[in-house]
């Protein structure tokens, strides 16, 4: 979770505009928690019945 909390962190400040984390299934509802926090709208997919992918994108509107 050290990487993931650290991808946030990235994300927010501006350094990390795409991000791809792959974790365990059983984190799903706590990084969805998260996520759903700081207000960052995301995907997940499936990978198998033990890992998942996150997705999540800033978009800039000019």
């Amino acid at each position: 979770m050290e990487v993931f909390n650290h991808h946030i962190y990235e994300y927010k400040k501006g350094l990390r505009t795409l991000v791809l984390h792959t974790t365990k299934a059983s984190n799903r509802d706590m990084v969805e928690k998260t996520l759903e926090k700081n207000r960052i709208d995301y995907y997940v997919q499936n990978v198998n019945k033990t890992k998942i992918n996150l997705f999540f994108r800033q978009f800039y509107v000019c």
